[in-house]
């Protein structure tokens, strides 16, 4: 998703109120790669991809949710093995 996009959908989800309305909206303009029904979306930013993540039907997503769409274990190995005297994995 292109950074202008991005910024616009944000935008637009500053000037809708309510979780509901804002969960129909990103359903309707297919943001997410998969959106089940009834979402409640209170945030007002999106995920940096959205296109990784899948929401199922029922879900509430509240104001402070933050998604990590990319995996850091590598990260967090690297930093275990450097504390036993270890190499990177």
């Amino acid at each position: 998703m292109r950074n202008l996009q991005k910024q616009f959908i944000n935008l637009r989800l500053l000037t809708i109120n309510g979780g509901n309305k804002r969960g129909k909206y990103l359903k309707k303009k297919n943001i997410f790669k998969s959106c089940g029904e009834h979402l409640w979306y209170q945030p007002y930013k999106i995920p940096t991809q959205p296109k990784l993540i899948k929401i199922g039907d029922n879900v509430k997503i509240a104001t402070e949710v933050l998604f990590m769409e990319h995996d850091i274990i590598h990260i967090m190995l690297n930093d275990i093995c450097s504390l036993r005297g270890g190499g990177k994995v």
